[in-house]
């Protein structure tokens, strides 16, 4: 069956230049980045600002770099959290399904396995990533999905920007923050190597959730690069990806 895609047109700075390697962590719908395999092999430390109840992404890396510090942060990501996810899902069984309850049950198993001496319940505001990065070696791979406060932290970003040897990012409100992000962009000098269209941000057929995937290298394979890449899924797995142009 033929995949049906939406169609959106996003500004021709969103275009990586080159066509990149990439490999694909975290899970296969929500949550999962397309990201440079060197930048994650060579990085001394994961920085991962937002978690909630999805730590997918970091367990990959993990898997790959085991030699790395992790550190997360989110401000309500805790043991408490999520009991109280699977409390809710458990009541109310008949919409969220075996295995949407299981799931919630098997996150706090893991939590306390896995994540809960890698977590911190932090806000993330200006001048907080530059006194996280004091703690890591470098170089530092950072991963940012905090719901539209990474607009407070851009600068922050850029102040260490030397530190970083690559970078996935969620940009919320695109149609709102358009000149933020080009600005952002020209003075962050890492490799832009691949953009994805977030489909749980769809209005009007129109993307409004971008992730941006960057690399201080990066490996060249082709030229002329198209979106979807063939390893990117949808965000919501029962909705349409989109197929990006660019003018």
């Amino acid at each position: 069956m033929k995949k049906k895609f939406y169609k959106i047109k996003l500004p021709i700075f969103l275009k990586p230049k080159k066509k990149f390697e990439l490999e694909r962590l975290g899970n296969q719908h929500d949550g999962g980045y397309l990201v440079d395999p060197s930048a994650i092999r060579n990085s001394k430390s994961l920085v991962s600002l937002g978690i909630n109840d999805d730590w997918s992404f970091e367990k990959d890396f993990f898997l790959k770099n085991k030699n790395a510090t992790i550190l997360c942060f989110d401000k309500d990501t805790s043991l408490f959290f999520l009991i109280k996810t699977f409390i809710k899902k458990f009541v109310f069984f008949y919409y969220y399904g075996f295995s949407g309850t299981l799931k919630s049950f098997l996150n706090i198993i893991d939590y306390i396995f896995f994540l809960k001496k890698k977590i911190y319940k932090k806000n993330i505001t200006k001048n907080t990533l530059a006194k996280i990065t004091k703690k890591v070696k470098s170089p530092i791979f950072l991963k940012i999905d905090i719901e539209g406060s990474e607009y407070r932290i851009l600068e922050d970003i850029l102040k260490i920007k030397k530190k970083i040897s690559g970078m996935v990012i969620e940009f919320h409100d695109i149609d709102l923050f358009s000149s933020v992000i080009k600005k952002f962009l020209k003075k962050n000098k890492l490799n832009l190597i691949h953009v994805h269209a977030n489909n749980c941000g769809v209005k009007y057929n129109e993307a409004n959730i971008l992730e941006l995937s960057f690399s201080k290298k990066g490996k060249i394979i082709g030229e002329n690069p198209s979106f979807p890449h063939k390893l990117d899924k949808p965000n919501l797995k029962n909705n349409n990806d989109f197929k990006i142009y660019f003018k």
